[in-house]
């Protein structure tokens, strides 16, 4: 507690049912707050940590970089070729292969998500 803050001295009683007392418990601890602080900070408006990225976030992220190395790849060739005004050396089949590749990796990590199952890409 800060030294110069008010003290809490004010008690209030919320009934909660057991699953929502898991809830209350388990978003407290990703954002690495007490439960009657996470309370206090929603109800009032106040900011709330974020805590750490869900473990599916960094999953699809990790999952996507590849992906994304190749777009990031095809856009500097591009890039340059267009500052140098000489050809890319890049093709329309090298553009369309990253557009197919983003769209299905897209529609995996969607599926994923939701807990649908992929198909064959």
């Amino acid at each position: 507690m800060k030294t110069n803050a008010t003290p809490r001295t004010a008690f209030h009683t919320v009934r909660v049912t057991p699953a929502e007392s898991g809830e209350l418990i388990e978003q407290a601890h990703i954002c690495g707050i007490s439960v009657s602080a996470l309370m206090r900070n929603r109800v009032l408006g106040h900011p709330t940590p974020k805590g750490a990225a869900p473990a599916v976030n960094l999953a699809a992220w990790r999952e996507l970089a590849p992906t994304t190395a190749n777009l990031n790849h095809i856009a500097h060739r591009l890039n340059l070729a267009a500052k140098l005004n000489e050809p890319s050396g890049v093709t329309f089949d090298d553009v369309m292969a990253a557009v197919i590749e983003v769209s299905n990796a897209v529609k995996k990590l969607r599926l994923g998500l939701i807990g649908a199952a992929t198909a064959a890409t």
